[in-house]
């Protein structure tokens, strides 16, 4: 795809990692231009990782996800989570839902309004609840069609 004849694309940064794609005038220009910096060797093999995120291709469709992420997180132990359990967890929540879950933003949002030393009981089930959200659905694959 081109707009006023322009080669098109997306860059992504993630702190000294970064993924670009684009159309075929894209990727010449990136490869003229990450000649003049001192850069990693090119891996264009699919499916790859990206800050925690799968990249795979079907069918000529991207998708992004981040199911195997998502599926390592461990629900709290309502009779004994620590202030650092739930502020871990928290976290986790809040880098998959700004990544590829945008249906458990709300929770993360306001969860993060809840203090970790003064996190309670029903707020340490606020977050399981996502975390069995999370794992039970395959939801927040973002598809990107050529």
């Amino acid at each position: 795809m081109k707009i006023e004849g322009k080669p098109v694309g997306i860059i992504g940064i993630l702190v000294d990692d970064t993924l670009g794609c684009g159309n075929d005038g894209f990727i010449k220009f990136e490869e003229i231009s990450s000649k003049k910096f001192d850069v990693k060797e090119r891996d264009t093999t699919l499916p790859m990782k990206f800050g925690g995120i799968t990249i795979g291709k079907a069918n000529g469709v991207l998708s992004a996800n981040q199911i195997n992420y998502g599926n390592t997180f461990k629900c709290l132990d309502l009779s004994r989570f620590t202030p650092k359990d739930f502020s871990h967890l928290r976290g986790q929540i809040g880098y998959i839902a700004s990544g590829t879950r945008p249906d458990v933003g709300f929770n993360y949002a306001f969860l993060s309004q809840v203090k970790a030393d003064e996190a309670t009981k029903s707020d340490a089930q606020e977050l399981n609840s996502s975390v069995k959200k999370i794992q039970k659905s395959k939801l927040g694959i973002l598809l990107y069609p050529n």
